[in-house]
């Protein structure tokens, strides 16, 4: 706003500020005094309270910081010795089996055998209570009972860190360890069987008859040798889930699928109704006698045995049991196989497994990325892409899954192909180097410690892999580590609240007593101040109209001066500034009418200097043209002796004929018909050519309608005899029908040239197969040549007038230019240069140019 006001408010203003503020000034430096003496015992005392605060948090700080370090670092190595102990387990369960089919080999087999020892072969499962959906809570519920522990007050002796966890009580169940005990022949026929899969007699070398349809171990324990067990994969059907998390009513209809939870696999208290995982591990050994071979003993082990060593164990539950799995809090165990396939989860429907109606594994689910290269490449199935696909490739979180596989309920896991879980390259690195370890990792928005140990079982394929079966992890969410630090923590911080809060009420106080006194004291200043302010302001009145009339006198000659009025006269008689600055505004003025004056007479013969430029460039324009025709004239005369040579050629051999039959008196009527008939063929072919040349230089100041093929053709009428005895081929690719409307000689002037151009670098190249393709298209033509391309520091330059790559005399550096020319100001079109993998690339585009 202050731009918009007169030289005389501001100059108003201008003494206000420099005789009012000064007095503000003042005023306010003394309240300031008042306040700092103030500030300074409040500040006293706010340094020395919140000092003691911040030594508080500090001390606070480091002591929980070191709490959680240690606990963590506790938790960590205990987590580590837990997974080792619980793989140490299941190797042992392993080799027990081991000795089971040991045993049973020195037996002579029957069905009875085999039936008592599978009922008396048995160990407890846990079986999780049974839960109902809840509308209300959206959740599955069980029903809960009563809690009768009895309350226990310990003696005074005793009180200190008393400490009592109750144990759970676990619903178990025996159940026989093993699914089926066969005797087989060495051809795969079933002699004697126990079996809760199936009790008829099979020939188990067809892969239809053995469990799931999928198994294949006869091929495999062909080479058994006495004394060796042949251990296979974890076999199971695969039940899949379309939805991950707890299975409930509004996720299911969020997902467009029907509430079926009992249709989908099972997963702890998120889907306890959903289908388990049915898989066997089997053992099968030879059985000779006397030396020979006559079949083979099979075990079938219930995978439930080994899935209940993770399935019932709760990381961070005193007690370390429990009675259902529960992925959703984060904290549970589970196991791979030594090919990194999970074959236990709180989830069933991550266990890999296959498809009956196949045979097949059921293919893993895998990162978006993965699915993205699979269909760029030639693979029509994406288990034969992976086979071919390198295995934990660049995992990290910043990847995605595959949702397409989610919407199909394919979700078994292979770590090999889970490119989005890089916790799946930290288990290869510590399993692989026959070693047990953990890290962390941010997974599912927390931080997780996750351990892992190697399962030391190595009978049988399970030798030639150090994390042998395979191995145990565990996850644990960190914060549950240090609970009880982050509680002291709350604590102290709430301590910290309560200080700061009385030491703001009790400076606010203070603050008010002097609030008080300084009101007073401004009043008093403000009174002196306000009348000092009213004798600035009407000195100031006087000096602004002074100023302001000296003032109009500069703008009413600048006005005049704008208009173009170089005769004005300021006079203005004071000896102060003002009189100098008019004095020198009147000098500029004077010196400005000399520099117009002068500008007049140059710019009068400014107008001459230009039209004889004009006349000179116009005339030098000429010569270039008239260059660049004699030197293509030079190469029509050459083009014109190669077109003659063979039906000169030919009439003189005719003509030969004739003299010699006439010599020898055998020439005949007919015969003197025939060969004056070629002679005149001969002559007409002679005749054509000239014409051809004749019109092609004939000049054309009209436009004509024709096809880009039209103009191809009639050039290569001049120029295609002397390219094929240059032995240089002509590949033709015309598909142009489309009607242009152009100035059809000088076109075909720039088409003889650039096929000239091409024709002259691969001779001089001496290229091997030389070869010129001349494609059109549209509206467009395309000169092709394979003589390796234009080197790209000069690839700008060729266009430009007597730019040459050839020796002085085989070029004048002036065809192209006039080329370009031709096409882009006479035909209104572009012609463009650039390179291909085999050579230069010359396009004329006849769709118009936009003009500037």
């Amino acid at each position: 706003m202050l731009k918009n006001l007169g030289v005389k408010a501001k100059l108003i203003i201008l003494f206000v500020f420099i005789k009012i503020i000064p007095l503000i000034i003042v005023s306010y430096l003394a309240i300031i005094g008042v306040n700092k003496i103030t500030s300074s015992f409040l500040d006293s005392l706010e340094k020395s309270t919140q000092e003691n605060i911040d030594v508080i948090q500090v001390v606070a700080k480091d002591t929980i910081e070191d709490s959680i370090k240690a606990l963590d670092k506790t938790s960590q190595i205990f987590y580590e010795k837990l997974t080792l102990k619980i793989a140490s387990q299941i190797a042992q369960f392993l080799y027990e089996r081991d000795d089971d089919i040991r045993f049973l080999s020195t037996l002579n087999p029957s069905n009875t055998l085999y039936k008592n020892f599978v009922l008396s072969k048995q160990k407890a499962i846990t079986i999780p209570p049974k839960y109902k959906y809840d509308d209300k809570t959206s959740s599955w519920i069980t029903q809960k009972q009563q809690d009768k522990t009895l309350v226990i007050t310990p003696i005074e002796d005793n009180k200190k860190n008393f400490h009592i966890v109750h144990t759970t009580k676990l619903h178990q169940k025996k159940i026989p360890i093993y699914k089926e005990i066969s005797f087989f022949d060495t051809k795969g026929k079933e002699l004697y069987k126990y079996s809760t899969i199936n009790s008829k007699l099979l020939d188990i070398s067809h892969k239809k008859n053995t469990y799931i349809h999928s198994e294949t171990y006869f091929d495999k324990i062909q080479n058994l040798k006495k004394g060796e067990i042949y251990v296979s994969d974890v076999v199971g059907r695969y039940v899949g889930s379309k939805l991950i998390g707890t299975f409930s009513k509004e996720k299911a209809k969020k997902l467009g699928i029907a509430f079926e939870p009992e249709k989908y696999g099972y997963a702890g208290k998120e889907n306890p109704v959903g289908k388990k995982f049915e898989g066997i591990v089997r053992f099968v050994m030879p059985i000779y006698k006397k030396n020979k071979k006559i079949g083979y003993i099979s075990l079938a082990l219930d995978h439930k045995h080994i899935m209940e060593f993770t399935d019932s164990f709760s990381p961070t539950k005193q007690h370390l049991t429990q009675t259902i799995s529960n992925a959703s809090d984060g904290n549970y165990a589970f196991l791979w196989d030594h090919k990194f396939r999970c074959i236990s989860h709180p989830r069933d429907y991550f266990i890999s497994g296959f498809d009956p109606k196949t045979g097949k594994r059921v293919t893993p689910w895998v990162s978006k990325d993965i699915v993205e290269k699979f269909h760029k490449s030639t693979y029509k199935d994406l288990d034969q892409f992976l086979a071919h696909y390198p295995t934990f490739d660049n995992q990290s979180s910043q990847k995605k899954p595959n949702i397409a596989q989610l919407k199909e309920g394919d979700l078994s896991l292979d770590c090999k192909y889970l490119n989005f879980a890089p916790q799946c390259t930290g288990w290869k690195n510590i399993v692989q180097n026959d070693a047990f370890g953990s890290f962390e990792i941010y997974w599912s928005k927390v931080w997780k410690l996750t351990t892992v140990a190697p399962i030391p079982y190595y009978t049988g394929q399970y030798s030639n892999y150090k994390q042998g079966f395979g191995f145990v992890t565990i996850g644990t969410n960190v914060a549950d580590f240090h609970k009880a630090a982050n509680k002291t923590k709350e604590k102290i911080d709430t301590l910290i609240k309560k200080q700061e809060k009385s030491l703001k009420e009790y400076k606010q106080h203070t603050q008010s007593i002097i609030k008080t006194f300084i009101n007073g004291f401004i009043t008093q200043l403000t009174v002196v101040t306000f009348l000092l302010s009213i004798i600035v302001v009407l000195i100031a009145i006087y000096l602004a109209n002074y100023l302001t009339k000296k003032i109009k006198k500069l703008i009413y000659a600048t006005k005049e001066l704008a208009n173009g009025n170089f005769d004005i006269k300021l006079k203005m008689n004071s000896q102060d500034e003002l009189g100098e600055l008019a004095k020198s505004f009147q000098d500029t003025v004077d010196k400005m009418k000399a520099l117009v004056d002068e500008k007049n007479s140059i710019n009068q013969h400014l107008e001459e200097k230009i039209a004889l430029e004009v006349e000179k460039n116009r005339i030098q324009h000429e010569k270039i043209i008239q260059q660049s025709r004699l030197a293509q004239m030079g190469e029509m005369i050459s083009m014109i002796a190669h077109q003659w040579r063979q039906p000169l050629t030919a009439i003189s051999a005719t003509c030969g004929s004739l003299y010699i039959k006439a010599k020898m008196g055998k020439l005949s009527t007919s015969k003197v018909i025939e060969l004056s008939t070629k002679i005149t063929e001969y002559s007409e072919h002679l005749s054509s050519t000239i014409n051809d040349f004749r019109d092609f230089f004939k000049p054309h100041k009209h436009t004509t309608d024709t096809t880009c093929d039209e103009l191809i053709e009639s050039t290569l009428n001049i120029i295609e005899v002397s390219l094929e005895n240059k032995n240089i081929e002509i590949v033709k690719e015309l598909n142009s029908k489309t009607v242009l409307h152009t100035y059809v000689n000088e076109v075909k002037h720039v088409i003889l040239n650039l096929i000239k151009n091409a024709e002259d670098i691969l001779i001089e190249k001496k290229i091997e197969n030389p070869k010129i393709t001349i494609i059109t298209k549209n509206n467009t033509i395309t000169i092709k040549d394979n003589a390796g391309g234009i080197p790209k520091e000069i690839l700008p330059k060729i266009f430009d007038p007597y730019f040459s790559t050839k020796s002085e005399k085989n070029g004048t550096g002036l065809g192209l230019y006039m080329s370009k020319m031709i096409i882009e100001d006479h035909c209104n079109s572009t012609l463009k240069a650039t390179n291909d993998k085999y050579g230069a690339v010359f396009t004329i585009d006849f769709n118009q140019k936009d003009k500037v």
